[in-house]
């Protein structure tokens, strides 16, 4: 005899509400998707799980039943009708043509299911599977009709390309398959199908010995997961580091080129470290070298810097050999993303275009401009702190006749001899210039003017010493030099240089190979002496 369907309600979704008997006042809005005279699927508005009995109230169907959960799948539950009440009392005892109707209504709902379902009994044979399930796998209905073994049904799967196996035997996967059934393994497995489609099948054991096998597409959801891991790749490759924190600081991502820059393993960089925690482990991966408050203060400054978005760019000198630019930005989940650039080769470049524009190539020495520069620096100090200051002008004596009687050649090298004396024998805050052709500066800060004569005289010294090859054999240089101290009537640094010039001439007209001092009388111009 055939059993006619339930009555149910097929307007979409309707309005309803779910309240727990243990708690009527704990109430959930729900969407109604299937409706019959026995149970109902419905969806909340998120996950929740529900283990006591309830009450749904649907007041477009004039609806208030007492039910129960008999399955959930996500935020999508079906419910089961308890037995109306006749004269107020329960009925002891159910009708036949009552079970089967309920047993229907189950079907059909189940069939309402985007998951795919598949009851087992406890020796593995097909109970029950939806429609989802039949038309996932394209199984014809006479074959789950007769209550066959899982293993058939798999192996149905197999002969059709429903799945590729690749190179595993299609008899050893649906023994091992079947093995992990029985012993309730309930990790997920994932299904790869030729059409690039990604099967989800999970393992439930039933109480009465029996399994539930749940198939949830989630082609999206691994496609997502594919591409974030080709990004990831992607990001591992590059030269920059790449750091991604969220709205605390935490890290969500670490790129291999930062992971190398803070000393980190790629397992510790799962486990989400704060920003802080990474930078506290710099120093350990042998960055930054500074004094234990000098880092502290830095780490302070960065965190604060971080977590205002601050988005000015700061160059760090990490380590001995390697220069970063470190970028920060903030990204759409209030988190931020510091970028670490390594500069090394710009910074190496800029020290070398700043000695080209800083320093004589011929003599290593300061040219004329850097030196000015320095010498204004240092004025500004004696003016602050009038501290002494003392400068020496030093002139190779006779040097167009070197470079008329032995050539360009020789006249270089003497101006070379000259330089190298000159940076071998000073301070470390002494400032030696170049002022043009063969004449030199000494700028001697915290240095009185006798001790300047002796610096002077040393050179000098030093110098003559010097032996020079010519064509044909070999010759000493001798060296002029004026000595000046600065004064507090002078109006700036040139006023020193030009004292220093005009004591530089005295030495010349003495007849060279000597130095003079300028000194100042009262109520007359400085002189040389």
């Amino acid at each position: 005899m055939a059993i006619a369907r339930q009555q149910t309600i097929d307007r979409g979704p309707l309005a309803g509400t779910l309240c727990l008997q243990s708690d009527p006042s704990a109430m959930m809005e729900c969407a109604v998707l299937r409706l019959t005279d026995h149970c109902a699927v419905v969806a909340l508005e998120r996950e929740t799980r529900l283990s006591d009995a309830c009450d749904l109230v649907v007041p477009e169907a004039a609806l208030h039943r007492s039910c129960k959960t008999v399955w959930q799948s996500g935020n999508e539950l079906i419910l089961e009708f308890e037995p109306l009440a006749v004269d107020g009392a329960r009925p002891a005892t159910h009708h036949r043509s009552s079970c089967v109707g309920a047993l229907l209504a189950l079907r059909s709902v189940f069939d309402e299911i985007q998951s795919g379902i598949l009851l087992l009994s406890k020796d593995t044979h097909v109970q029950f599977c939806n429609l989802t399930f039949r038309q996932m796998w394209n199984i014809p209905d006479e074959l789950v009709e007769g209550r066959p073994a899982f293993g058939d049904v798999l192996k149905f799967c197999i002969d059709a390309g429903s799945f590729d196996l690749g190179d595993v035997d299609a008899d050893a996967h649906v023994k091992a398959r079947i093995r992990s059934i029985e012993a309730g393994d309930s990790r997920p497995i994932d299904l790869r199908r030729p059409d690039g489609q990604v099967i989800r099948v999970q393992c439930t054991s039933l109480p009465d010995g029996g399994h539930l096998l749940t198939y949830t597409r989630i082609t999206d959801i691994v496609r997502h997961s594919d591409e974030l891991d080709v990004l990831r790749t992607a990001l591992d490759r590059i030269q920059d580091g790449v750091l991604l924190l969220d709205e605390n600081l935490n890290a969500l991502f670490i790129n291999a080129r930062m992971r190398e820059y803070f000393g980190v393993t790629e397992q510790q960089a799962a486990e989400y470290p704060s920003y802080a925690k990474l930078l506290a482990g710099t120093p350990s991966a042998g960055l930054y070298g500074m004094s234990s408050e000098a880092f502290e203060v830095h780490c302070a400054s960065r965190i604060a810097a971080v977590r205002a978005a601050d988005p000015a760019v700061i160059d760090l000198k990490v380590g001995d050999d390697l220069n970063a630019r470190v970028c920060c930005t903030e990204i759409g989940n209030g988190g931020r993303m510091l970028t670490y650039t390594d500069i090394t080769d710009l910074a190496r470049n800029a020290k070398q275009l700043e000695k080209l524009a800083t320093v004589d190539a011929m003599t290593g020495v300061f040219n004329r401009r850097h030196f000015l520069v320095l010498a204004q620096a240092e004025w500004s100090r004696f003016q602050r702190y009038h501290r002494p200051l003392s400068v020496l002008m030093i002139d190779i004596d006779h040097f167009k006749s070197v470079n008329d009687q032995y050539g360009h050649a020789v006249g270089d090298e003497a101006i070379a001899a000259l330089a190298g004396v000159c940076r071998r024998d000073r301070r470390r805050a002494d400032v030696v210039g170049r002022l043009g052709g063969e004449e030199f500066a000494v700028l001697l800060p915290e240095t009185e003017q006798a001790q300047a004569l002796l610096i002077a005289e040393r050179i000098r010294n030093q110098v003559g010493a010097c032996v020079l090859a010519r064509p044909g054999g070999r010759f000493n240089m001798t060296i002029s030099l004026g000595i000046a101290m600065a004064a507090p009537d002078m109006s700036d640094v040139g006023d020193l240089l030009k004292a220093a010039d005009r004591a530089l001439y005295e030495a010349k007209a003495a007849g060279r190979n000597c130095s003079r001092v300028a000194v100042e009388l009262p109520g007359h111009a400085v002189t040389a002496a």
